[in-house]
């Protein structure tokens, strides 16, 4: 018989639930805690890094404070003071692209209206002027070493990395011009003028250099048609070509009807002359046929000569003529054709 207040044992399964719970249970708070203990754990190493960056730089060795500042941020994201930290290290390291870069993305994570936001954008203007003024520097050096095509793209590069300096715009354009490259000129100029506020004080010689630039356009597409049905480009070197050919062309043809007459007038001589019991013998003088003699060899000579220099300066002409002319020599050709002949001498400058 059972008591009324008798307990009721439970079983085996009910004992088991019941661990089974405690260990769920007893699992979670494991993973909660090793999460918690996760998350903590970069934001320790985080912050030992930032201190030994700071000791490092207190040493002297802004870089290396900054690669640790980096490093530190790498190491938990969620604190961009890391990062501008690691972009002031870098800017008193000389590091001037490095530190942009690391103070535009700081400014990118960093609250706004912060002290630290307005510093870095302080630090940004800075380093940018600074840069600006380097590189405007080069700029004006290669301007004034000639080397205009590096001078126009040093100013391009400056206006780009600050688009309300309009004067870099001009001076592209203008060191563009002194280049050659018209085509280029024009385009900066332009934009210059386009986008240049009225008050730009290089507005007025900007405006005055697009229209020497558009007369010298006009000027180029109205030249004459030259002998081969192209228009001539203007070059010295190319109308000294044609003048060189044409003149070659000339003294060839004369030097060879001079060479001609020669020989007629020499057979014409030896028809003439006779000879008797060994002795030459003529209807004139010794001195008339050594007068005649002496009149066909310098024919002769003169004629081989012109023909020489006139082969000689129509070779040149056409090379001149076909080659790009890119600069502008000094040459000088001298034939002698043959004894008791000074010499044909041609010589030019372009």
């Amino acid at each position: 018989m059972r008591g009324c207040g008798a307990m009721k044992m439970p079983n085996r399964i009910q004992v088991l639930a019941a661990l089974w719970h405690v260990r769920f249970l007893l699992a979670i708070l494991t993973c909660a805690l090793a999460t918690s203990a996760l998350a903590v754990e970069p934001e320790k190493a985080a912050a030992s890094l930032a201190r030994q960056a700071g000791q490092v730089e207190d040493g002297g060795d802004a870089k290396r404070a900054a690669e640790l500042y980096l490093e530190a941020f790498q190491t938990d994201p969620t604190q961009p003071n890391y990062l501008y930290a690691a972009a002031r290290s870098e800017m008193n390291a000389g590091k001037v692209r490095e530190a942009e870069e690391h103070f535009e993305q700081f400014l990118t994570l960093a609250d706004t209206g912060t002290d630290r936001a307005d510093k870095a954008r302080a630090y940004l203007a800075d380093l940018r002027g600074s840069r600006a003024e380097t590189k405007e520097s080069a700029a004006d050096r290669a301007a004034a070493a000639g080397r205009w095509q590096e001078a126009s793209k040093l100013y391009e590069e400056l206006w780009n990395q600050m688009p309300t300096r309009w004067s870099a715009l001009f001076k592209a354009g203008q060191a563009a011009q002194e280049a050659g490259d018209k085509e280029r000129a024009r385009e900066l100029l332009r934009q210059y003028l386009n986008e240049s506020p009225t008050s730009a004080a290089d507005r007025p010689e900007a405006d005055d250099r697009l229209r020497r630039l558009a007369a010298s356009g006009e000027a180029k597409s109205a030249a004459p048609v030259g002998v081969s049905g192209q228009a001539e480009s203007g070059s010295g070197g190319r109308v000294l070509g044609w003048t060189l050919l044409g003149t070659g062309v000339a003294m060839l043809g004369g030097g060879a009807a001079l060479l001609l007459y020669g020989v007629s007038q020499e057979r014409a001589l030896n028809q003439e002359l006779k000879l008797v019991d060994g002795f030459v013998t003529a209807d004139m003088t010794h001195a008339q046929a050594q007068s005649r003699a002496d009149a066909i060899g310098q024919h002769q000579t003169i004629g081989v000569g012109l023909a020489a220099a006139g082969v000689v300066a129509a070779g040149f002409g056409t090379w001149l003529m076909l080659r790009e002319p890119d600069k502008q020599p000094t040459s000088r050709v001298s034939v002698a054709p043959g004894p008791g002949w000074t010499g044909v001498s041609l010589g030019w400058r372009f």
